[in-house]
């Protein structure tokens, strides 16, 4: 096993980890763009997971590409305690009817 095949399955496993975690965090009042956005990397990171498998080439670049996107998942996931970020939702708490 080369260090860029590990290199490469480890950061599309962050990847989607990070996609996972925020996914969760989305509701029905979250914008529907932002949801496909996540879902699109997520798929792409479980695809990125099996490219290897298939046969495909892998390349330094990709997996740096990758880890760069794991980084900023990393620095904004303070903004994502509460769930999405209001800027991220259709309306704000506070707009919610009471029930």
């Amino acid at each position: 096993m080369s260090a860029l095949l590990i290199a490469h399955e480890l950061v599309c496993l962050l990847l989607f980890v990070s996609v996972f975690c925020r996914f969760v965090r989305t509701d029905h009042n979250t914008r529907p763009q932002i949801r496909f956005a996540f879902w699109v990397l997520g798929s792409v990171a479980a695809l990125g997971m099996a490219w290897p498998v298939a046969g495909w080439p892998l390349a330094w670049f990709g997996v740096a590409l990758a880890a760069a996107v794991v980084l900023v998942q990393w620095v904004t996931s303070v903004y994502w305690r509460r769930g999405a970020p209001a800027q991220f939702c259709n309306t704000t708490p506070e707009q919610e009817p009471r029930t």
